[in-house]
């Protein structure tokens, strides 16, 4: 592609900042087109701060408004699947947080949908490689080795 990849976000939260606006605004090749967002100083001061160009109170309104190649969503789970069906719909390729949607047949019905399009439909695991992870999975194993841990059910990063 001999122009920028031009990228539109749904939301503006905590992992939308730190873990998506953050990274793609330090990648070459990448224009943040836009940001849809519902709280709108949040998305004013979030869009100023990583030079998104446009901001929209809706994605609806984002998808048909804004010049996009793919989206990158980052709302609450519950919320995924009508959103990405609005994505691929529109003819944009996208990229989401775990989990896909609720529900099996509804994740096949995206999956599906997108392959049908010849569109990519991502899912993030942004910190299965993050450093700070791991650092923990490596200290896990060691004591599990030393015998000093046992089976691990549960860990929040």
């Amino acid at each position: 592609m001999d122009r920028p990849v031009r990228l539109g976000f749904v939301g503006a939260g905590m992992m939308g900042q730190l873990a998506h606006l953050a990274n793609y605004a330090t990648l070459p090749g990448v224009e943040l087109v836009a940001l849809a967002e519902g709280r709108t100083e949040l998305a004013e001061a979030v869009a100023a701060r990583y030079q998104v160009g446009a901001v929209f109170a809706d994605h609806r309104a984002m998808l048909a408004e804004a010049r996009l190649d793919a989206v990158v969503a980052i709302c609450p789970f519950h919320l995924n699947y009508g959103l990405a069906r609005a994505v691929l719909e529109a003819g944009l390729h996208l990229a989401t947080e775990k989990p896909l949607c609720v529900g099996r047949p509804a994740a096949a019905e995206l999956v599906e949908l997108a392959a049908a399009r010849g569109q990519v439909y991502q899912v993030s695991y942004m910190k299965r490689w993050d450093p700070g992870v791991e650092l923990a999975r490596r200290q896990v194993a060691a004591w599990r080795a030393d015998g000093e841990a046992g089976e691990l059910l549960l860990a929040r990063v």
